[in-house]
Formats: C-alpha cells, sequence, structure tokens
C-alpha cells in the first residue's frame, strides 16, 4: 500500500471542500494522528501519563539514559526501540519502573484523540502490566476497556 503525503495546504482544501465529505475527515484525521505518532510526541504524550496519571510514589526520578538501566532493563528497551515503541523509565532507592509505548493508530482514529497502548516493567525486566490510556474530556488520564 502506498502512502499519501498531505500537505497542510492541501489538508485544508480537503476539509473546505464538500465533494470530499467523509473520506476527507477520516483522511485529515489520520494524517493528525500520524503526525501525533512521531516518537517524540509518543514519548511526550507517555512521560504527560506516567506524571499526571499518579502511576509512580512521589519520590521517584526520571532516567532517560539508556545505559543507566540495568541489563535486563536495556534488553527490554531494544526490543521496543526495534519495534518502534517508546520508553521512559523511572526509580527510586529501590524499584525500577519502565514503560514502553506505542500509539494505537487504530484506536486513536475511533476514538478522535491520542490512544497509547503501554506495557510496565519491573526492575527485572518482568512484564507487570499492560493497557490502553487516553485523556478524558478534562485531559486526565485514564485507562481504557479495549
Amino acid at each position: 500500500m502506498t502512502e499519501v503525503y498531505i500537505s497542510e495546504d492541501c489538508e485544508s482544501r480537503l476539509g473546505r471542500d464538500p465533494r470530499w465529505g467523509f473520506q476527507s475527515q477520516n483522511l485529515m484525521e489520520t494524517v493528525r494522528l500520524r503526525k501525533i505518532q512521531q516518537p517524540s510526541q509518543v514519548e511526550r504524550l507517555l512521560e504527560a501519563l506516567v506524571s499526571r496519571g499518579n502511576l509512580l510514589p512521589k519520590e521517584c526520578y526520571q532516567i532517560r539514559a539508556s545505559g543507566a538501566l540495568s541489563p535486563q532493563l536495556q534488553r527490554v528497551v531494544e526490543r521496543a526501540i526495534a519495534k518502534g515503541h517508546v520508553w521512559a523509565c523511572w526509580a527510586d532507592s529501590y524499584h525500577s519502573w519502565l514503560f514502553t509505548c506505542e500509539m494505537a493508530l487504530p484506536l486513536s482514529r475511533e476514538r478522535g484523540a491520542p490512544v497509547l497502548q503501554v506495557d510496565l516493567y519491573d526492575e527485572a525486566g518482568e512484564l507487570k502490566d499492560a493497557g490502553i490510556w487516553m485523556t478524558d474530556q478534562e485531559g486526565k488520564w485514564t485507562r481504557c476497556v479495549a
């Protein structure tokens, strides 16, 4: 399947042209979501989810360098990156929490907002939780039922 890249100009003209109708809206929504799907954007969304979603104890700090992670977590990060996912890790004196994430494009398109598929690993590199998350109308992160 060939991907179509649409400039901002073309996007806005399609949106105003009634001949394009619903397909135009779906195409524009897909283009908007694909922009959000860029790794740097998904990483920001993941960091917002973890920091605002009350998923960790307050005294945690973020680890940004993969070299500072345990060998087990480094392997998880390598696998995530190979799949095109992003990662973020937090730790305290006793524990580490590694989150890997991708934007679920079909669910995002369906719900009209970014939807994240997030996996949580412990310091041993064991998968502890997996879930689908999005923000509600007030901007609060909520776990979704797929």
